[in-house]
């Protein structure tokens, strides 16, 4: 057999080598999302005001680095971290508020603006009312001018932003007496009230109750402003405040607009607050290496109690502090807003004490620099200290209640929301001590600490 070649002819086909895909361009950054959610629209202030600012800021595709807020399209100051606020001292006027939220890679978005007005006081234009969402004076979120204090809420709301319960109100301006002769001032509160005229402290009834008359009296000049400051919270339920007035010759009645006037730039600072049962006085238990103090500012609502000593712990304690006897039930309840690291183990919280002798009966709950928020006990006279421990670290809220024998240790972040750390039983005497206690655990270094919303409420349902 043969073979024959086979030869293919024609023209060469051309072979295109495959492309690699082009690279796929990464998606553009999307701007976040902000809108000024406090104050409303049209809302109203007078001088003297701080306005609370408040924003709610997003990203979807990355975070937020920052929110900038803006008065009339000037920056007044920026928030980092949510949620994301700020406090403006207004100025007269009618104004623009917004806020800018910045993303972390450099996109901005600005709110639209949020019409507020701002007026200026007028004589006999009533008292600046501090609204709070809490009872505790701590959480502003109204502030107003109202003509007189005469008040039935009922079971609702104050005002738009202000809760039906758990809320408390600061009014503050001066009063303009029409004649010159002993005023008595009654307040019906349902829950507590307290009352300053002139600095002076005329009615304290800071406890749950239901609608209830207190009266003070003081000594006035026709014509004469006096600094007045009446601070009142409602718990739950129905809820009254009112402010009236009489003398000799001034029938009882509520006190008018035309007598109130707003605060005056350098209004007198009140005393400090009080239970019924006693004023606040500096108090050293055990040995301290040197002198300690407690002092109180009322512009500020702030004890600041400074003493080394070495411990609350063991069968003697060493610490400086602030405290008032009370006779029965009662509940504390204060904001400890800093403390100095002078030891891990250093101490400041609320303390229910037999007596100030070093070794005395206590229940004790406090914040840490580094050991959370311990509740502490001591069931007998010089034995050993016993405790359980909850975390958390200043500022921190503290709430400590005695019922009978039963003594219960609370904490919360915000005065709202409470963590109960503790319950203990023990035996005490009917009159024992309240203390804002503070122990650096360093006899060679003094601890400072700060506590602000303390209420000392008899009765033990706080």
């Amino acid at each position: 057999a043969s073979l024959r070649a086979l030869r293919i002819t024609g023209a060469p086909v051309a072979v295109t080598a495959p492309t690699a895909p082009a690279p796929t361009a990464p998606a553009p950054n999307q701007a976040p999302t902000v809108s000024l959610t406090q104050p409303g629209a049209n809302a109203a202030f007078t001088l003297p005001a701080t306005v609370h600012m408040a924003a709610a800021a997003a990203d979807s595709d990355g975070s937020i680095a920052k929110v900038v807020f803006l008065v009339d399209g000037t920056a007044i100051g920026e928030d980092t971290t949510a949620p994301y606020t700020m406090a403006w001292s207004a100025t007269a006027g009618s104004h623009a508020l917004s806020a800018r939220a910045i993303d972390n890679a450099g996109a901005a978005t600005t709110s639209a603006g949020v019409p507020v007005n701002v007026s200026s006081p007028s004589v006999g234009g009533g008292l600046l009312g501090e609204y709070h969402a809490d009872i505790t004076l701590s959480k502003p979120v109204l502030s107003r001018t109202d003509a007189t204090v005469d008040f039935d809420f009922g079971y609702g709301s104050p005002a738009s932003g202000v809760p039906s319960d758990n809320f408390s109100v600061r009014w503050r301006g001066r009063v303009k007496p029409r004649y010159s002769q002993t005023y008595t001032f009654t307040t019906t509160s349902d829950d507590g009230i307290r009352l300053w005229i002139g600095g002076q402290a005329l009615i304290d009834n800071w406890t749950y109750h239901g609608p209830t008359n207190d009266s003070g009296t003081i000594a006035l000049v026709a014509g004469q402003e006096y600094d007045v400051r009446l601070e009142y919270f409602e718990s739950g339920g129905g809820s009254v405040a009112k402010l009236a007035w009489s003398s000799p010759s001034q029938a009882f009645e509520i006190v008018p607009q035309a007598c109130l006037l707003q605060p005056s730039a350098t209004a007198s600072a009140p005393t400090a607050p009080t239970a019924s049962s006693g004023a606040w006085t500096a108090t050293t238990v055990g040995a301290l290496s040197a002198p300690g103090k407690a002092t109180y500012s009322a512009t500020t609502d702030t004890w600041t109690i400074t003493g080394d000593g070495a411990d609350i712990w063991g069968g003697v304690d060493a610490f400086q502090a602030a405290s008032q006897p009370i006779t029965g039930d009662v509940t504390v309840v204060a904001r400890v807003g800093s403390l100095t690291n002078t030891d891990l183990w250093a101490k400041a919280g609320i303390m229910l004490r037999e007596s100030t002798a070093p070794g005395a009966k206590n229940a004790f709950i406090c914040v840490t620099p580094a050991n959370g928020v311990p509740f502490q006990w001591r069931e007998a006279t010089d034995s050993w200290t016993n405790q359980t421990t909850s975390a958390g670290s200043a500022p921190r809220w503290l709430k400590l209640q005695r019922s009978g024998a039963q003594f219960t240790a609370w904490q919360s972040v915000d005065g709202t929301a409470w963590q109960m750390v503790s319950s203990r039983t023990l035996a005490m005497g009917a009159t024992i001590q309240v203390m804002l206690a503070v122990t650096s655990h360093n006899p060679a270094a003094a601890c400072t600490a700060t506590f602000s919303g303390v209420m000392v409420m008899p009765g033990g349902n706080g």
